[in-house]
């Protein structure tokens, strides 16, 4: 008998019985008790599962011999859950553990969260759990009509049969001892929620989980002593959505898992076994808050996502994430949110194939950062730290195709590396070496450079012998490097910048110059005591026809020449420029040199063979001179550049600046 069936009791002298119960007098009672002489009517109750049926009139009573079973609400019409009139007898079921509900008629919707013991449905009748609602099961169950739940569906402690058709749009929930048998459930966005409370739920091909139409997203819950599930051998799973570990997900073989959405790994959630496998637009979370050491949710390093290699990783929730001893990398982009990362100070770098990105405390551990990825890549956030945190130690570009450019400044306390890859930065998002080391900034060519400005410091009380490069170049241009050459500095800290430009300088020819090069320029500025230094300078093309560097404090004005030697593609090793300030370079053409003597020589007269004339002498004058100038004698005579003695078959006089001032040269 159901909820709300009306019973008759047959029999004599029943008109003064008022009470018909379940069992006994201390029973549930039942409702609306009409009673003749022969007979007795009434409603059956909820609040048992039946029994006995115990009536008494006030003084006499009787019990049934035989026991009946209340079978609980039973739908009479097509309606909504919480309409009365969708039920025998007109009453809502309750929300109890003990209440069993048959579904024989269409229910359209569900309202609030509700618990049942049995929930039937019958063959070719549909229950609707609607959105934010939920039905919990606590009684072996049976569907053998159709179920679609928007809402959440859950089973604790039974199995539920499915012979029919169920399909999940919401949530289906396995709380303890729950498992569902049967027909597989067919997923349409639709989400898996362990919830049992204590050990480990085995997942072994399971009907609730079905490898086709499965759950787009899966969540272990933390609740009781649950120390998480297994996915067992031979039960290959995909997650689209997201996997949310509050507990271990425990792989237990190789390629089991594969996750193409986001995995977050949440307080209490980790991977053990074996790794998942990430798809091309996955991401992996880190949100547990506090400090979480990487294990088997990240295990490899390379530039395409896979086994143990997710494509992006974000870091949020506070969470602080420590590396291990080995590499590890990912094949798209590296986002601290908010708490950190940390790598191992002993051994392990990270490479990120796409952008890195830091609003939270990125300590390196001087270990090395690798930029390797073949798309184009970008660097955000705070970067411009210059101890442990929020900056580089070592930052190596290391690219198969594209560049990366910088969306904030950036500070490399060590060594910066240019493998492969442009690097794009700007006066505001300058990258900026600290290491003093000539070697601090590593490579430079015709596909690895600086396109903007590169910021080295020096070290302090520098003396000349050393060579600081600045690997810089124009995007879509080529490489202009331009080279310090046997700088020196004085006391305290001194920076360098160096950039170059594609581009007029506007400027004029000056001092021993006649032209200037319209097509490129050089930018060096410092800061601190840059006391003086030579230059070297590069294009990509041929210097020809210039042939000397000039030099100008500002970019429109006069630039005078500092020489250099000209080949191929290169003038180097200028004359000394004293530090400035703000200095520009250009290629330039100097002025036509001219050499011009002062003084006669008048005639030797005769001299005795293995004798010596007088001396006689004159002074040689140039200009515009881009080497020294030999004066060699003719045969008989012999020259020195000092009266008295050193005289050979020629002499050597040094310009100085490009100019002779009046060299004696004596006969």
């Amino acid at each position: 008998t159901y909820r709300g069936d009306t019973i008759t009791i047959t029999g004599s002298t029943l008109g003064t019985v008022s009470n018909v119960r379940w069992g006994n007098a201390g029973g549930v009672a039942f409702t609306n008790v009409v009673a003749s002489p022969t007979s007795v009517t009434a409603v059956v109750p909820d609040g048992s599962t039946g029994g006995q049926i115990w009536i008494s009139d006030g003084t006499n009573n009787a019990t049934s011999t035989d026991s009946y079973t209340n079978l609980g609400f039973i739908t009479t019409t097509t309606g909504g859950w919480n309409t009365a009139g969708t039920w025998l007898g007109n009453a809502v079921p309750s929300s109890s553990t003990t209440t069993n509900v048959t579904i024989a008629h269409t229910v359209t919707g569900t309202t609030g969260d509700v618990n049942v013991g049995r929930l039937t449905v019958n063959a070719s009748t549909t229950l609707t759990i609607t959105a934010a609602t939920s039905i919990t099961v606590n009684t072996a169950s049976t569907n053998s009509g159709t179920i679609t739940n928007n809402g959440t569906l859950a089973v604790t402690g039974v199995t539920y049969t499915n012979s029919g058709t169920m399909t999940i749009a919401g949530t289906f929930q396995i709380n303890q001892g729950a498992f569902l048998t049967g027909t597989n459930l067919s997923y349409s966005s639709g989400t898996l929620v362990f919830n049992h409370s204590s050990g480990q739920y085995g997942v072994n091909a399971p009907a609730f989980w079905p490898a086709t139409n499965g759950p787009t997203n899966v969540t272990v819950n933390a609740n009781g002593t649950s120390t998480g599930i297994q996915l067992q051998t031979g039960t290959s799973r995909t997650i689209a959505g997201t996997l949310t570990l509050n507990r271990t997900f425990d792989i237990q073989s190789a390629n089991l898992l594969t996750v193409t959405g986001t995995v977050q790994i949440n307080g209490g959630g980790n991977f053990s076994g074996n790794p998942p496998v990430y798809g091309a637009a996955s991401t992996l979370i880190y949100n547990s808050g506090g400090s979480y050491g990487i294990s088997t949710e990240w295990t490899g390093n390379s530039t395409t996502a896979g086994a143990g290699v997710p494509n992006n990783v974000t870091i949020q929730g506070s969470t602080t994430l420590t590396f291990p001893t080995t590499n590890r990398g990912c094949a798209g982009n590296f986002n601290i949110s908010s708490g950190g990362a940390t790598l191992n100070g002993t051994s392990g770098d990270l490479y990120v194939a796409g952008n890195f990105t830091n609003s939270g405390t990125f300590t390196h551990s001087s270990r090395a950062v690798f930029l390797n990825g073949g798309l184009a890549q970008t660097v955000n956030g705070t970067l411009n730290g210059t101890g442990a945190t929020n900056c580089f130690a070592f930052l190596l570009v290391d690219k198969s195709a594209n560049g990366v450019t910088l969306n904030t400044p950036v500070n490399v306390t060590n060594t910066l590396t240019l493998t492969a890859g442009i690097v794009t930065t700007t006066s505001v998002n300058i990258l900026n070496v600290t290491g003093t080391a000539t070697g601090a900034v590593a490579g430079g060519g015709a596909t690895n450079y600086i396109s903007g400005p590169l910021q080295r410091s020096l070290p302090s009380s520098l003396v000349s012998g050393s060579t600081y490069v600045f690997p810089t170049g124009k995007s879509g241009s080529g490489y202009y490097p331009i080279s310090l050459v046997n700088p020196t500095t004085g006391a305290g800290a001194v920076t360098v910048t160096g950039e170059a430009f594609e581009a007029n300088s506007g400027g004029s020819a000056g001092t021993n110059i006649s032209v200037i090069s319209a097509s490129e320029y050089w930018s060096v500025a410092s800061t601190g005591n840059f006391t003086n230094s030579s230059y070297s300078v590069t294009r990509p093309t041929a210097v020809s026809p210039n042939n000397v560097i000039g030099r100008s404090t500002t970019l429109a004005g006069a630039y005078s020449s500092i020489l250099g030697t000209a080949a191929g593609s290169s003038i180097t090793n200028s004359t000394v420029a004293a530090g400035a300030a703000q200095q520009f370079f250009v290629l330039a053409q100097g002025a036509l040199p001219s050499i011009s003597t002062s003084g006669t020589l008048t005639n030797f007269g005769t001299v005795c063979v293995g004798s010596n004339s007088a001396e006689q002498s004159y002074t040689v004058s140039g200009n515009n001179l881009v080497g020294s100038v030999t004066v060699t004698a003719p045969t008989g005579f012999q020259v020195s550049t000092t009266s008295g003695g050193g005289f050979g078959s020629s002499v050597t006089l040094t310009q100085t600046g490009g100019d002779l001032d009046g060299e004696p040269v004596t006969v």
